[in-house]
């Protein structure tokens, strides 16, 4: 067994092309005085994706697929590894064999699952799909360290639908693995790219219908082991938000969806609370550097507040929806400003933002290295040593501007939303490590913070009001002004009730 370690890139635009130009400048940018020896390769290259009837390599998170090159076939068996950013790290078993047939029984150090055997397997397997492409591949040897630069364009192709293929990969086939993350450096200033974690298998199964683009919500708490270590749990958290914000985001790229990009947003926000709240105790240069590019890349998703209130504004089946979908001039209003905001602020251009692409080369390379081990002390220790402080500085920090005996304005819950919010996204990533009681104490403060969301929407609604003309504009307003009333009681209600409970920690 090979263990495969790449990173993935999706292109847009002419990506190979510009590579071409920057080929004979890789050894200045590497920092390299002599020259690289490159070999170049083309090839035409016909995949078949096989799996079992109900579906046993997707289920394990395996890849198998039979691939044909000039007359020469191999078969090859992906495990699923772990993949964190777009470092993709997995066991890999390639076997030649003599025809198109796969053949499982060649496979012979592979541990199957559920006690399965080859031969059983072999007689259960079926063509699933297919992936067609032509690769540009350049295998660069610098020095001691090989690596492999490939440019695949083409297509996954099931009976009844296809999706194109335009990527590039970064393998590292000997050497120094920093050589991956220096290479994926210079393509991301150089090449307009999308770091991703979506296997051409796994488009082919979404092809399929078996794996959906869907969104995928977060667990109800982070799940950590009782006695992990903070390291652990650092990277457990930093996974989990990576992984929420790239599902999203190429779900989106799939679909268009607007509500897909809530889900980004909270993978990035997710993100950036976990580095906040390890950072003191993992503190070292690089995830001081990550801290810093994540708070300059989520203002530029800011905009994303206004887009939300608008289409919980207009959702069809929104808490306000019996009231304002009759409004045809206001729900064209509403639609007009979601496009124009749309049109101002492209998702799919901060998607290929170079910031975006370094913030996830960072945070793997990050979970690679794990620099703090050589500048900080704690990291070993269990994370549950550090939870109950951590916890408890972020409530008392919610409770000072919560905790209040007079009635609280929607300006101070809207000001206080983003202590609550922090102190719940701390909570998601530790609260696992403590008792039942903790889902009876978060609760009512979720609620609160559902009902902040609400405020902001018809906030919004207002000042809208205030800055257009419709037909119904008095009706409109006097409607605003009786929900917001309305709801800044149920939210205290709701106050009352969580000011009182005990924490579960």
């Amino acid at each position: 067994m090979n263990n495969e370690l790449e990173m993935k890139f999706v292109i847009n635009g002419e990506g190979h092309s510009a590579f071409k130009e920057l080929l004979p400048k890789i050894a200045n940018l590497l920092g390299e005085e002599g020259n690289i020896d490159v070999d170049y390769q083309r090839k035409q290259l016909t995949n078949q994706y096989f799996d079992t009837e109900d579906f046993f390599f997707s289920k394990h998170k395996f890849g198998f697929r039979v691939r044909g090159c000039n007359g020469e076939f191999e078969q090859t068996l992906k495990t699923q590894g772990l993949t964190v950013g777009g470092l993709h790290q997995r066991g890999e078993y390639n076997v030649p064999i003599e025809g198109a047939q796969p053949d499982l029984t060649l496979f012979d150090t592979v541990s199957w699952p559920d006690n399965e055997r080859s031969d059983a397997l072999n007689s259960r397997l079926v063509e699933r799909f297919a992936t067609n492409f032509q690769r540009d591949q350049y295998q660069l040897t610098i020095g001691d360290d090989v690596l492999e630069v490939v440019f695949d364009k083409g297509e996954v192709i099931t009976d009844n639908d296809s999706m194109p293929i335009d990527e590039v990969e970064i393998e590292l086939k000997h050497g120094d693995v920093k050589r991956v993350f220096q290479l994926a450096r210079i393509l991301n200033q150089h090449l307009s790219l999308r770091l991703s974690d979506t296997t051409k298998a796994a488009m082919g199964y979404t092809l399929m219908g078996e794996a959906r683009w869907t969104r995928k919500p977060l667990p109800e708490y982070l799940p950590l082991q009782a006695h992990c270590t903070t390291e652990d749990a650092f990277c457990a958290a930093v996974a989990c938000a990576v992984s929420h914000w790239q599902h999203h985001e190429q779900v989106y790229m799939a679909t268009n969806g607007l509500k897909y990009l809530d889900q980004v947003n909270e993978g990035l926000y997710l993100l950036m609370q976990s580095v906040s709240l390890y950072l003191p105790v993992l503190q070292c240069g690089p995830l001081l550097n990550l801290h810093k590019r994540l708070i300059s890349y989520s203002r530029k998703w800011l905009w994303l507040t206004e887009l939300h209130n608008i289409r919980f504004l207009r959702a069809k089946r929104g808490p306000f929806s019996h009231y304002l979908n009759e409004h045809d001039s206001l729900m064209s209003y509403l639609q007009g400003r979601k496009m124009g905001l749309l049109q101002g602020r492209s998702p799919e251009a901060l998607f290929f933002d170079s910031e975006a692409n370094e913030i996830k080369i960072l945070t793997s390379e990050i979970i690679y290295f794990k620099p703090w081990r050589a500048e900080a002390h704690g990291a070993e220790k269990p994370v549950l040593e550090h939870a109950k402080g951590w916890l408890s500085q972020g409530w008392q920090n919610a409770m000072q501007s919560l905790a209040q005996p007079e009635p609280l304005t929607q300006t101070h819950y809207i000001a206080t939303e983003n202590i609550l919010r922090q102190a719940l996204t701390h909570g998601f990533l530790l609260a696992e490590l403590f008792s039942d009681q903790r889902g009876e104490f978060r609760a009512p403060w979720l609620d609160i913070l559902i009902g902040v969301e609400e405020l902001k929407a018809l906030i919004t609604l207002k000042k809208l009001l205030t800055d257009a003309e419709f037909d119904e504009d008095t009706e409109l307003k006097s409607w605003t002004a009786d929900k917001l009333k309305s709801l800044l009681h149920v939210i205290e209600r709701t106050r009352g009730v969580a000011i009182q409970l005990e924490a579960y920690w």
